[in-house]
């Protein structure tokens, strides 16, 4: 798995921790970081172990650096200047300065300084002649709020291994780029096949305009070395050498080396656009003459086309590739950005239809752009028809989290974010832009898209025109930051095609406002504004990365888009505070501007990790997505369905335009009405049913507009919870996936949530929700049919826009029992484990049952029952003289500390997670006789959880003093918040053991419990949280000497390892 831990034998013989980076399976061979050196190498597969764990203890210390100060202007590093770089800094000691670190490129910006403090960064950018001309960090350009630009250190560790391959890959692909290519111009058309396939966005194609000469340099470079394996062998390969390299089928062909290893080298085929892993002993001299050729590999992205949830699955770029490869395609250039050209691509042949974007739309597995490129701005030479520029602007699903920065504040219903990990391209964009713009003239009939040079600094920026005074200035929104000015028209200029490539960088905002979630403009108290102001400029100087939750989008009168998000930190939500804050007078609508929805709600549905969730599958995409209704939220679901019912009905009896926005009330298949939302309109109709996940053609007879007043029903959040199967590859056949819809497809599931994805999507483990005995899951289900799946042709695929479904998917109720492949033979009576035993499974109910009878049983269950004892838990597994390894989970002193084994840390998450199952936790008072000595359940206030505990004191009528038996703490907790703890819960013993240092009870109590004694002892065995110690030996008990007044401070031992002696 890329960027996975591992440890790899380089080729001195000696283990390091690293990190997976690439994996060559033609070639046995894989590419790793060893992260404490910053060294990379390609080793075989088998010298590759998983990394054991208690080699993460140590952090890593090398940290990704880059020259401060200097710039490559754009055309790569060349091999000489790093082999300069490297001959003043390689294996000499030197100074760092660290100047800032750029979260998003994952790199630290440094000065070196050598001897006689020589400033190494002047003295190698004089040298190569790339210093700046501008040193402006991206700070230096923020236009307010500078500080809220800045990044949490922290980030550097979550980000460097991701940004840094980001980074080589990106070097790699220009080192590629600097040899000539083949030049497509604009609106031209060729003949061409598809040569190498990442997916839709990203294919290598090679056109037939050099076929005839392809043919005769090939031919040329195989009788050059088809005669001697050595001849004109490349004895020191370096990363961007142009040369012939041997590939798997064994020819030779044009290739870049990318990246050089001990024995392998990385390479690029520049005719074919794909990259292997070579032996460094199949590398040659490639002659000149061969040179001459332009690389025919031409990187291109298929126009008017994206992935249906922001990335391409398998099966879109698998039927992308069916469709395109070993076939003669008619390409027509669109238009090209970055390197690669968006094309237009039709099968002459093809029986039906020819284009293949629009073949994609129709069988479902992406969405239509609807791009028309004859309106964008484009790189190149233009056509007779004028282009309007434009800017490209951010759109998030709703669910999005996103790490951001806040740019500007208007308020806290108008404010402005960018995302942390663009921050360098912005940076580099604006010393181009200062660059190009610097001593440029004034311009008339400058367009509305342009640059604009602030009035009160005078750097320059990307802008928007938005409104002419009379007077020769305009009103302009600087596009990366959200700041509105009044400019002159002298400070206006025209913008280059190359400047419009990156996003508009910030995009624009409201807070939520949970009490009314429907209202986008509120009135907000100055209290709750300067909270916000306080909240951003707080992460902001503490260095804290803002988490930014998109839950819906709404737009203007004015068509003015607005998220509607969160801003949180992890301890705090923004909306939650300010909220709280005004809890006594909430906010108030303000009389501006309408607002419109063009999204549902999202939530979280109070889902965390961690927690599991009865849930039934509404719609299977795939393994990796499908939607789930939460049974927690049936009454919402049957309520929500009788309203939107009800209000269809009266508007099928009203005339309405047909004039729709996204949000729509839609009519399934099963003729009854639902909720959607508008995908796409052309060449179908495709409508997004959000409350159970699926998408599928409807005709507009099918549609009715959702009317202002609707308020109580667009309040409601979406009910389709996106989730997808947890440790189940990314890519699986669509057998596998077919399978997966049948067998899951309206079944009800215990869902175990294991992780939520940037996009919101719940990564999670399924087993049977009918018996919590079941020990299958639904992974492990997968697992087993994959393997079936290799020779069974009979499954139908799935099409995810089809609109007839199996007559089973009912949306008026959930499939039968006999219907449900889980639901077979749930009883577990009489079973058995693997050791022949009757498992004692923990209750998913722990309610005690009201009694329901009358008579004799009734009478007997209305008495209460006896609390039990912390003498009814079955003894722990502590023995004499046993060695165990454990954790310090509560420290009084010498003489009173407890721990717990490690052995059994498993059974302690387990017996902890099933006290907090909402079906087990207690109602509210639910005891009303409680004495010392009880074994009860206490909610612990700091994390507001369950745990077992015996009360020790009763204070008053309404307060005790309990110490949690699996821990050893003591707390003083509310009656209110003490139950009975369930028989089952009695089958598992204490998982604490209360210990003493063995020799400390006969140095006296006044010795041993002295405050300072104390102390340093609770610094060595908790000072800083949790420890891994061994039960055996007295190490501790010796060190603890040097602190007790009766030994001298000399006798202290040097000890690496904390230990100690349970009782």
């Amino acid at each position: 798995m890329i960027g996975f831990p591992c440890a790899a034998r380089s080729s001195d013989g000696r283990w390091y921790r690293s990190v997976l980076q690439h994996v060559f399976p033609t070639s046995n061979v894989v590419e790793v970081l060893n992260i404490d050196y910053g060294t990379k190498q390609l080793v075989q597969v088998e010298n590759v172990r998983p990394l054991a764990s208690e080699f993460f203890r140590m952090p890593v210390v090398t940290y990704i650096c880059s020259l401060h100060g200097v710039n490559d202007k754009g055309v790569v590093w060349t091999t000489s200047q790093i082999d300069y770089l490297k001959s003043l800094l390689l294996y000499k000691t030197v100074i760092v300065k660290f100047e800032y670190q750029s979260i998003s490129e994952g790199v630290h910006y440094v000065t070196f300084y050598g001897d006689n403090n020589t400033n190494i960064n002047m003295l190698f950018g004089s040298q190569e002649s790339c210093l700046l001309d501008c040193k402006k960090t991206l700070e230096d350009y923020a236009i307010r709020n500078t500080a809220h630009s800045q990044k949490h250190p922290a980030q550097r560790e979550r980000t460097m291994l991701s940004s840094g391959q980001a980074m080589e890959e990106k070097e790699e692909k220009a080192v590629a780029e600097r040899v000539p290519a083949e030049v497509l111009p604009l609106n031209s058309s060729h003949v061409a096949a598809v040569q190498d396939i990442i997916n839709p966005s990203e294919f290598y194609i090679q056109t037939q305009n050099y076929t005839k000469q392809l043919n005769e340099l090939m031919d040329k470079i195989y009788h050059l070395y088809k005669d001697s394996l050595n001849k004109d062998a490349v004895r020191i390969p370096t990363a961007g050498l142009y040369c012939a390299a041997r590939a798997a089928d064994g020819d030779f062909y044009r290739a870049i080396v990318t990246e050089v290893g001990e024995t392998h080298a990385k390479v690029f085929f520049v005719d074919y656009g794909n990259t292997e892993v070579v032996d460094r002993r199949n590398l040659r001299i490639l002659p000149a003459e061969f040179k001459k050729l332009p690389r025919l590999a031409l990187k291109c992205t298929l126009a008017g086309v994206k992935p249906k949830d922001e990335r391409w699955s398998q099966r879109a770029s698998a039927f992308f590739s069916k469709a395109v490869t070993d076939k003669e395609l008619n390409v027509h250039v669109l238009a090209k950005y970055d390197n690669s050209y968006a094309v237009q691509l039709t099968d002459p042949k093809a029986q039906e239809e020819r284009d293949v974007g629009t073949l994609m739309c129709n069988s479902g597995v992406n969405r239509n752009t609807g791009l028309d490129f004859k309106t964008q701005n484009t790189i190149g030479p233009g056509s007779n028809e004028r282009r309007i520029a434009t800017y490209k602007e951010h759109m998030f699903p709703i669910g999005s989290v996103l790490d951001v920065s806040v740019s500007y504040i208007e308020s806290p219903n108008d404010f402005w974010c960018q995302l942390v990990h663009n921050a360098g391209h912005l940076k580099l964009l604006m010393h181009d832009i200062q660059a190009h713009y610097a001593g440029s003239e004034f311009q008339q009939n400058v367009e509305t898209v342009c640059v604009a040079r602030h009035p009160d600094n005078r750097l320059w920026y990307r802008a928007l025109v938005i409104h002419k005074h009379e007077t020769p200035h305009v009103d302009v929104l600087f596009v990366d930051y959200g700041q509105m000015e009044t400019v002159s028209l002298h400070d206006l200029r025209r913008i280059r095609p190359e400047f419009l490539i990156l996003h508009g960088q910030a995009f624009r905002c409201s807070l939520l406002n949970p009490i009314d979630p429907t209202s986008a403009i509120n009135e907000w108290s100055k209290e709750a504004v300067a909270r916000f102001h306080n909240f951003v400029d707080s992460a902001a100087s503490n260095f804290v990365i803002l988490k930014c939750t998109v839950y819906a989008v709404m737009y203007s009168e004015q068509k003015i888009v607005f998220n509607i998000v969160d801003l949180e930190t992890p301890f705090e939500s923004v909306s939650t505070s300010m909220v709280n804050l005004m809890e006594s007078a909430p906010p108030k609508k303000a009389a501006g501007p309408s607002f419109r929805l063009d999204t549902y709600y999202y939530s979280t549905h109070d889902v965390k990790t961690g927690t599991e969730e009865v849930v039934t599958v509404t719609c299977v995409n795939s393994v990796n997505q499908f939607y789930c209704h939460l049974e927690k939220n049936a009454d919402v679901m049957n309520d929500l369905k009788m309203k939107v019912r009800k209000l269809c009905h009266q508007l099928e009896n009203v005339k309405l335009p047909a004039v729709f926005g996204t949000l729509c009330f839609a009519r399934y298949t099963d003729g009854q009405w639902y909720r959607g939302q508008i995908k796409a309109t052309k060449p179908v109709l495709l409508v997004h049913f959000v409350d159970y996940g699926d998408t599928i053609e409807v005709d507009k007879a099918d549609l009715l507009p959702v009317p202002r007043e609707a308020n109580d029903i667009m309040s409601v959040p979406v009910q389709a919870v996106m989730c997808g199967l947890s440790d189940v590859p990314a890519n699986v056949s669509s057998e596998v996936d077919s399978w997966f819809e049948t067998t899951a497809t309206e079944c009800k599931f215990q869902a175990l949530v294991v992780a939520r994805e940037p996009d919101g999507k719940l990564l999670v483990e399924l087993a049977p929700e009918t018996s919590a005995a079941h020990s299958g899951k639904m992974a492990n289900a997968y697992s087993k049919q994959a393997t079936n799946m290799e020779d069974d042709s009979q499954l139908q695929k799935k099409n995810s826009f089809s609109a007839s479904k199996p007559l089973h998917f009912l949306r008026n109720g959930r499939k039968s029992n006999d219907m449900n492949p889980w639901n077979k033979a749930t009883k577990s009576v009489g079973r058995v484990n693997e050791n022949g035993q009757k498992p004692s499974d923990l209750p998913t109910d722990a309610k005690l049952i009201k009694p329901t009878l009358n008579g004799t049983e009734s009478q007997k269950e209305s008495i209460p029952e006896k609390l039990p004892k912390l003498s009814d838990l079955p003894s722990n597994s502590i023995a004499p003289d046993m060695v165990a390894d454990v954790y310090v989970s509560q420290c009084n002193s010498p003489l009173s500390f407890y721990v717990q084994c490690v052995s059994e840390e498993d059974q302690i998450f387990s017996l902890v997670e099933k006290l907090n199952d909402p079906k087990s936790t207690p109602e509210a008072n639910s005891l009303k006789d409680v004495h010392p000595g009880d074994l009860v359940q206490a909610e612990f206030s700091d994390d507001s959880s369950w745990y077992r505990a015996v009360v020790r004191e009763i204070h008053g009528n309404a307060m005790a003093l309990i110490e949690f038996v699996d821990f050893g703490n003591t707390a003083m907790t509310p009656l209110s918040k003490i139950g009975r703890l369930h028989k089952n819960f009695l089958q598992l013993p204490v998982y604490s053991t209360h210990c003493m240092l063995s020799d400390a009870a006969s140095l006296g109590k006044e010795v041993v419990l002295d405050p300072d004694v104390v102390s340093a002892f609770k610094e060595d065995i908790a000072g800083s949280g949790e420890k891994l110690m061994e039960c055996e030996g007295q190490v501790i008990n010796e060190v603890m000497k040097t602190w007790w007044k009766c030994f001298p401070a000399e006798d202290k031992p040097e000890a690496d390892e904390v230990k100690c002696c349970c009782s």
